[in-house]
Parts: structure tokens; sequence; C-alpha cells
């Protein structure tokens, strides 16, 4: 070490050990406590607001080292001497008791029993008392105590236990969001024994403060669950927050509620009902109803103290609706928030809701259990958008905060299980990434139509990305069975897990080798050979970064397909539109080559290169709508252009390439997709559809 260094941590084991936050110790003010049976000594010094504590062993003459008076009473000596603070005195006892000491072993804890005597009794601190609840097998317990007590976060307690002394760490200080619990706050403790009842030094940031300690100990932990699970949401969601053991046993208490979750005040008009729960990593999404004709309603808080804000009534975003009410129609108010979580990813099944009148009544219920699956929290969310009642404020405040973060989460499982190769090994000029979902029924007719196509079969590799786990064995059976069939080059990429259309096309594009890229669903069907050839030649015509589009026919010749523009609903979002869809497949406008706001993502032809440069498809679309637009978006942005080429010809089975129910159930993720899509682009679309001569009023 270098000569004049001052060492953090300098450790000679053998014969002694000096522990130093910084620098040396200072030649005075030196206290000691001796174990005479082991001849060990520990040692300590306050120089500088830094603490420096010597084990020695073999100290020889201890009246050398520490002088006179060997024992921890001379700690109101060294504090008269020094002029300590009550909050220098403080932070001296948390570094003594909170770092030095447990280095040094536990055991050496019991020797301080003395100095803690003589702190409670002779050092004029404040005092308080303290309900303490503790429950066998479970480190973490929570201390009840006057919001007057100034314990915060990051202070120690010194406590009594069955085996000595024990310094418990605060994990976390709130106060409680039952009203029931005014004027007290909810401490959470770490120990490392069974506490018993006495007398505890809490170490604040305020100085020093004693407490008489009453130990509320429980020793059925099943029991005390259940009931605080029932009538103490404080402190079950106080313990849930800091034990493992608690959370296991709060989980299983939540599968099995069964009670309402809302209520019917009898004498009165006052319904209130939550419809859907969904607890996320981040927040909790609540939608629901309620009626309260003469406004008795004051306030409805969430009681758990994994949420940054409980107070549902000052979060939630309300409309007027109508609900089904004593077997007629009735007015009421809906509602739909997000409550943020804290940073800690615990995602509780339920929570306690309770409802305050003005009166002062308080009435409690419990929110509905909450999926635990990402699927079907997202399909919860989904369900509970109306299209009707979307505007701005519902997708930036509680709908994006949900789904946003959920879908990242989702994305961030998927990945590549396997690969596998069929047929023979061609030029692989060019790449067709095919997504499968939920049926293989047009695979057999696309891989016909790629073998009678020479170039499609002699320069084309087939990537069929399997984004369903559950057909991955239909498909390696239909793939090995033509393998003989068809001289082909294909790629067979199995996702782990459904993720969506944007993900499998990217991990296609990422498995791929071609330069070209010709993206493909799964139900378009090329109408005849040699569709390919002019597309790329007309790709290579043009700008960096575009990307072109195809005709595409529904089963009965009608356009499905003449490229895409935007069109302004009422509620202000921009929808895709298709040109001349359902005309005839020879109406005449449709038979021009030209320029197109965007195409279709049911065939798009381009460079690998640009779409991995704009980053592929935007992921956090949620299922499928909206990406298409999104990457043509992205391309111009690059410079690129989006053309619509007629000569290009395929049959599209639209929707045929999902799973026949599914439909319906995308409501939900249309809207959202849609609001998400114009927040991103709509200045952007603007420009463009003036640019085209489509917009008319963009007010």
């Amino acid at each position: 070490m270098k000569r004049g260094a001052r060492p953090l941590f300098l450790c000679r084991l053998a014969q002694d050990c000096l522990l130093g936050l910084d620098g040396a110790p200072a030649d005075k003010g030196v206290i000691a406590e001796i174990d005479q049976a082991s001849r060990r000594a520990l040692a300590f010094d306050w120089s500088g607001s830094k603490l420096h504590l010597w084990l020695m062993n073999d100290v020889g003459d201890p009246a050398a080292l520490v002088g006179a008076d060997r024992g921890f009473t001379a700690l109101a000596q060294f504090f008269a001497a020094r002029n300590f603070s009550p909050e220098e005195q403080a932070s001296f006892l948390k570094s003594l008791f909170g770092t030095f000491l447990p280095m040094l072993g536990r055991q050496r804890l019991t020797t301080l029993e003395p100095l803690l005597r003589d702190l409670l009794i002779g050092g004029n601190l404040p005092r308080g008392s303290g309900r303490l609840v503790s429950v066998a097998g479970q480190a973490t317990a929570v201390l009840v105590v006057s919001e007057r007590m100034p314990i915060e976060d990051g202070d120690l307690l010194v406590l009594g236990t069955e085996a000595g002394l024990d310094v418990a760490s605060v994990a976390e200080t709130v106060r409680p969001i039952d009203p029931g619990l005014a004027g007290v706050k909810l401490v959470a403790l770490m120990l490392q024994g069974q506490p018993r009842t006495g007398v505890g030094l809490a170490l604040t940031g305020a100085g020093l403060a004693a407490m008489a300690i009453t130990v509320d100990h429980h020793a059925d932990p099943a029991a005390f669950h259940a009931a605080t699970f029932r009538d103490e949401p404080d402190l079950f969601s106080l313990f849930y927050r800091h034990s493992n053991e608690a959370r296991s046993a709060l989980d299983v208490l939540s599968r099995g509620e069964t009670g309402e979750s809302g209520l019917r005040l009898r004498g009165s008009d006052i319904h209130f009902w939550i419809e859907t729960a969904v607890s996320l990593e981040n927040g909790t999404f609540i939608k629901g109803w309620f009626r309260d004709p003469d406004h008795r309603i004051e306030t409805v808080r969430v009681i758990h103290h994994t949420l940054v804000e409980t107070d549902l009534s000052a979060c939630w975003i309300t409309h007027p609706g109508r609900v089904e009410f004593r077997n007629s129609l009735a007015t009421a108010t809906h509602f739909t928030a997000f409550l943020p979580r804290k940073t800690d990813g615990l995602t509780p099944l339920t929570a306690a809701v309770d409802l305050m009148l003005v009166n002062g009544e308080r009435h409690r219920f419990r929110l509905p259990q909450s999926r635990e699956d990402r699927l079907g929290q997202r399909q919860a969310i989904l369900n509970a958008l109306s299209q009707s009642t979307f505007d701005d404020a519902l997708r930036d405040r509680c709908y994006r905060p949900a789904l946003s973060d959920l879908q990242s989460r989702i994305n961030s499982l998927q990945s590549i299980a396997a690969t596998k190769r069929f047929g023979r090994e061609g030029n692989r000029k060019v790449s067709i990434i095919i997504p499968l979902y939920g049926t293989t029924a047009f695979m057999r007719a696309q891989l016909m139509a790629f073998a009678i196509d020479p170039m499609v079969a002699a320069d084309c590799e087939i990537v069929y990305v399997v984004d369903d786990p559950l057909i991955q064995s239909e498909v390696d059976y239909i793939l090995g069975g033509l393998d003989y069939l068809h001289a082909l080059d294909i790629l067979m990429v199995t996702l782990a897990r459904n993720g969506g259309y944007a993900l499998a096309n990217n991990f296609g594009v990422e498995a791929a080798s071609g330069d070209r890229l010709v993206l493909m669903n799964s139900d378009v069907v090329p109408e005849a050979p040699g569709w390919l050839e002019p597309a790329l030649s007309r790709l290579d015509q043009l700008p960096y970064a575009s990307v072109i589009g195809a005709r595409l026919l529904y089963a009965d010749h009608s356009l499905q397909h003449a490229g895409m523009f935007f069109f302004k609903l009422a509620q202000g979002y921009w929808q895709n539109m298709h040109y001349w869809k359902g005309y005839g497949r020879d109406f005449p406008e449709a038979l021009t080559e030209r320029e197109v706001p965007a195409v279709t993502g049911a065939l798009m032809i381009l460079d690998r290169a640009a779409y991995r440069d704009v980053g592929g498809f935007t992921a956090d679309y949620v299922v499928g709508d909206y990406e298409d637009s999104d990457l043509c978006l992205k391309l111009r942005e690059r410079g690129g252009v989006c053309i619509y080429l007629p000569s290009v010809t395929l049959f599209h089975f639209e929707r045929q390439s999902m799973a026949s129910n599914q439909a319906q159930s995308d409501n939900g993720s249309t809207v959202f997709n849609r609001a998400l899509h114009s927040a991103r682009w709509s200045e952007r679309i603007v420009e463009l559809m003036r640019q085209f001569g489509e917009v008319i009023d963009v007010a």
C-alpha cells in the first residue's frame, strides 16, 4: 500500500482487527469492553463523525489500551466529554449497533445490555409505547406506534429478544389507509429473533427514544393471516409487501376469496360495484360503476401499501352510462382507474376497498380476484375497454400505463425455442416470413403455389414462424410430409410462446437469410406464378426504405387491398382504411400503380436492411393491429415511399389466419392500438393526407 494512504478496511485477524469508515483513530476518547474469558477487547472511538472499532486478541495489559474505565458505562462520560447532541448520539449508536457489532458476531450484543439499561434509565430520553405484531416463523414484524414517534425508513430499533438483544432495521414506515387507525403509523421491521415485551431503544434521525413495547405474538400464522385478510387490511398489505412467507399464505387466501366485489346499501339507492380488477407489477387497473343519486359517497380507497396512490375516487375517470338495476335499465356512473404501484413488482391478487360516506359511515368489500397469467390479464383489460367512451384521458391515465407495461413484460419473455430446416438449400436471396397462429389451414395451398413458381423455388427461403406452441407438432408434420413432394427451402422457427404478430415477424427476420423480405400472412396465397419478380424489380428502382404492397383479393375476387389511407373518426383518432375495399378486382383505379400513404402488413416487400434499420415492427401494439401502418410511417421517416403494385396479385382470406373466435375479442385491442397509433403519428398523418389530397377537415 502506498505510504500515507488511509485504508478503508485493514484486517489482521490473527492478532487484531481494525475496522474504520475512514482514516485512523483519534488519540483520545477511546472506551472498551473486556471479555476476560476469551481475553478479547472491543474498543471504539468517535472522531470527526467517524466511528472506529478494534477487536483485540491477546491484548496484554488492557489498561494500556483503555485507561482506568473498562466498561460501556463509560459511554455517558464519553458523550458528555464530547458534548454530543441527541442526533449525534443516535448516529453513533446506529453505527455501533447497525454496522460493526453484527459484523463481529451477534453474541457480542448480549454484553451491551448494561449499556442499553444505562441509556433507558439514566438517559432522560423521550418515551413512547408501541404494539409489536409478530408471527411465528417470520422475520417480518409490524410495530404500531403513535404518528408522533420520529421513526422513519432506515432507522434502527434495539429490542429485547429471548436470546438477548436484537437490532431491527426499519424497512418501511407508513400511515394507515384505514381511517379507523387514525393517529398511528405502522413500522415494518426485520427481526432476527423472537421479541419479548419490555423496553426498546429507537435510534432515529431525530435522536434516541425509549419505548415500552408490548409484543402481540401469533403462534398460528394461518389463523393470523386469515384474520388480517378479513379485518386488518393495512397489516395484510404490509406483511404481503415485506414477508415472503406471508405472501405465499396471503395469495392462497386471496385465491379462495368468494365475497362480493361491491355493496348495496339497504334503505338507499347507493350501489357500488367493481367489474374488473387486474393486479399488475406496475399498478392495479380497476373498472366499475356506482349509483349515488344523493351524492353521499365521499371517498373510496383501496387499502394496500404496495400502491403509490390509494384514493380510487381521486384517480378515476368517470362517464355516464346505464346498468341493469331492479330488472330495468337505470342511469349510473361508470369509472376506470389505474393506481400506480411502488417499484417492487409485487402483485397482490386482491385488496380491501373502503367506501366512506359523508355522514362518516364506512363500508368495506374486496376487489375481485385478479388473473395471474399475463395474457389473461391483458384480455381482461381489453374486455373492459369501450369504444364509445374511449378518449385521450382514458388512454393516457388508465389503459396505456396498464397495457404498455404489460405488453413489454409479455414481449420480454419471447424467444426462439427451436429451428428446423426442411427441403434443399436454395439461393436464399429472398426470405418469405409467414407467422402461424392457431391454424395451419392455408399452409398446403401456400406451399403448392410456391412450388410451381420457379423463382420462389430457386431463390426464396420460406420461413414459417410458429407463434403458437400448440400447433408446433402439426406444422412439423405438414412440412415433413410435403418435404418429399415440394423441393423448397424451408425454415421452421418455433417461438417459446405466443407473442403476437409483430414479434413473430421480428424473430423470423432475425432467423432468416435473405437480403429481401416478403412479409406474408398465413392466409395469403399467390394467384399464379411470377408474382414476385415484378415486385423485386420495382423495388430496385425505389429510394432506400421503400415498401411495396400488392393487389389482394377476397375469395370472391373482390378487392381486399389496393393501398391504405387514414380516415379521422369522430373521436379524433385515425383509422386505417383500404382503397376500394369490396369493389371488383378490375375496378379501373385499382389497376394503376401509384404511391399510397401505407400498405397492409398482409403482404409487404422490402429490403431486410431497411426493416432492421427502423427496428422492425413496433411491438407495443396489442395482438395485431396498426403495426403495418406504423412500419410504413417509420420507413417514410427514413426517406422511403409506399407503392401499390397491382400487377402483383394474391388472394387474402382475411382474418382466417387467426382462430375463428378471436375476431370478436380483438375489438378492444383495435380501439387501443388505434389510439396509440394516433398519439404517435397524428401530426405526420395530417401532413401525409394533405399531401395525398385526402383531408378535408382535420380540426
